[in-house]
């Protein structure tokens, strides 16, 4: 989790599932500058989120309460990797700027 000073400046964003930090409150781990956590990305977030924290409830590794693995296993079929990925897609924001898709897509 340790990035030089060189690779820093360079991330643009960091998606976290099951993120362990969350659970243990540090909200100053991220290896990268002026790190500002959006921990409810499913609600939407701003050009200025550089960090999407997913954590489903019940999973032990970042809810302070959790106690089970099956939420952690569940972020590949939940749609919490496709809810940030599909928006960003390539190809969607080709298709959007040609007037394709429109913005419930």
């Amino acid at each position: 989790t340790n990035l030089s000073s060189d690779l820093k400046p360079k991330v643009f964003a960091v998606l976290v599932f099951g993120d362990p930090h969350r659970k243990y409150r540090k909200d100053n781990a991220w290896p990268i500058n002026s790190p500002f956590v959006n921990s409810n990305p499913r609600d939407g977030s701003s050009s200025t989120h550089n960090v999407a924290s997913f954590c489903n409830r019940g999973d032990e590794f970042c809810d302070p309460t959790g106690a089970r693995l099956g939420p952690h296993l569940a972020y590949p079929s939940d749609g919490s990797i496709a809810s940030i990925l599909l928006p960003i897609s390539p190809r969607r924001e080709h298709d959007r700027s040609r007037g394709m898709i429109g913005a419930e897509a």
